[in-house]
């Protein structure tokens, strides 16, 4: 009995060990692991480019005079039209700020390795969605970003039209009723162009264009911690 309760106790402190030993390993392949920080390198970049540092603040300047400062009649001599086109303008105003901030945010993460691998993770999940993440490389990602989108969006959608024609034959429909002819019509042009998406990527990869050394998303992502702005 005594040398079972040793035994035990023997098992018991080497879990132990392999327990702490484990969390200690993890702990310092978290503190060893790279850190993109966009905010911090976005302000680097912007600090380093006053033109363009300027540029953006004259652009949020703009916006504010429009909305708060300009009268409707700095737009024009039809009161009767003015509101609706100092709407509009703002609206435009705000859509090229938007642009304008992803154009700088992407230009200022190029500048690190890091922080390159870190912009692509938005493509990366829809990759994901479209069942590529675990083969898709950093040169597909920037190269495809709309496919990627396309491929996700499609695979969502066919999900859903899969589920409603279930739903349908759980119904007692058949193929002569109308709806579920359009659902299967629907179906069969969404994996058709899943096809084709996909049919894309097989032919760049087994093409001569791509770039063989370019590394796996998955596997860099290990390598690096991502932090984004707070929305």
């Amino acid at each position: 009995m005594l040398n079972q309760s040793l035994a035990g106790l023997g098992v018991a402190a080497c879990l132990g060990f392999f327990c702490v030993l484990d969390a200690t390993n993890s702990t310092a392949l978290a503190q060893t692991r790279e850190r993109c920080i966009a905010d911090r390198v976005e302000s680097d970049f912007l600090e380093g480019h006053k033109e363009v540092l300027n540029a953006k603040r004259d652009l949020r300047d703009l916006i504010a005079a429009a909305k708060d400062k300009y009268t409707d009649l700095d737009f024009g001599y039809d009161p009767k039209s003015n509101k609706e086109r100092r709407r509009y303008f703002t609206e435009a105003l705000l859509r090229a700020q938007a642009q304008f901030d992803e154009l700088i945010a992407g230009l200022a993460r190029n500048h690190t390795e890091v922080c390159r691998v870190c912009g692509l993770t938005e493509v990366y999940d829809r990759a994901k969605a479209a069942n590529e993440g675990e083969r898709v490389t950093l040169e597909e990602l920037e190269r495809f970003p709309e496919l990627f989108s396309d491929l996700a969006e499609n695979d969502r959608e066919l999900k859903y039209k899969q589920g409603k024609l279930k739903e349908a034959h759980d119904r007692g429909m058949d193929e002569n009723n109308y709806e579920v002819r359009v659902l299967i019509e629907n179906i069969e042009t969404l994996q058709g162009q899943l096809r084709q998406g996909h049919d894309r990527l097989r032919t760049f990869r087994e093409g001569s264009e791509r770039d063989a050394t370019s590394p796996l998303m998955r596997v860099e992502l290990e390598r690096y911690t991502c932090e984004f702005r707070r929305q």
